[in-house]
């Protein structure tokens, strides 16, 4: 029986792109960061919650080069918990400096900034460019 191999192909015009998870839980019902967790990937410095609804990420060094896509989720605790939709601010990523950071925003079914509620997670997937060190 002959052997069939296959290969995944991915196109795309960034070099050597990175697919990084991370998540982040909600600590009360103001909004509040709890503990940031992402395995060993090391991207992520802080997460700092900067008013309704407004979320700082802040990159350790060396820095992603950029950003090539960003899925943030809310996951709610309990299914009567208020639906929020978490998003991620396009032009708040600035690489290199002396922080590298970009914004995560969360709006009600409308269009008001809110909080995730109290117990949620928040799941980020991003594809950046590969991660070089930058001059400091």
């Amino acid at each position: 029986m002959p052997i069939h191999g296959f290969n995944q192909i991915v196109t795309t015009t960034a070099k050597a792109p990175v697919l990084s998870f991370f998540k982040f839980n909600i600590t009360d019902a103001s909004g509040a960061v709890g503990t940031v967790s992402q395995g060993k990937a090391n991207l992520i410095a802080s997460v700092v919650r900067n008013s309704a609804g407004n979320y700082t990420v802040t990159f350790n060094k060396p820095y992603p080069l950029n950003i090539l896509f960003c899925d943030p989720k809310v996951h709610r605790n309990a299914i009567s918990d208020t639906f929020v939709k978490m998003e991620y601010d396009v032009g708040s990523f600035t690489p290199g400096g002396s922080d590298s950071t970009m914004v995560l925003f969360t709006t009600n079914a409308g269009t008001t900034a809110t909080d995730p509620p109290n117990g949620s997670e928040v799941h980020v997937m991003l594809v950046h460019q590969a991660i070089k060190k930058l001059v400091d």
